[in-house]
């Protein structure tokens, strides 16, 4: 449902309902990057690269969050 409303243009629902996914398995893969993807798009780049990353512990090889990180980092670079 969160992926759905974050494709539709409701990333702050999505946010809400990637969080409570991931109060029932905090190692929830696709909640974690959907979650980090919502913070992004809401303007949030700091908090989403925390989600980022936690994404990359359970599986490094996701080639998307990688970008994705790296496109907050440089949000965040050209906002400092």
């Amino acid at each position: 449902m969160g992926n759905l409303l974050f494709e539709t243009g409701h990333s702050k629902t999505a946010a809400k309902y990637h969080q409570q996914a991931l109060k029932y398995n905090p190692k929830e893969i696709q909640a974690l990057i959907g979650l980090g993807n919502a913070l992004y798009d809401m303007g949030e780049p700091k908090e989403a690269i925390e989600y980022y990353k936690k994404a990359l512990e359970i599986d490094q090889k996701l080639s998307d969050v990688h970008y994705n990180m790296g496109n907050a980092l440089y949000l965040i670079e050209e906002t400092d």
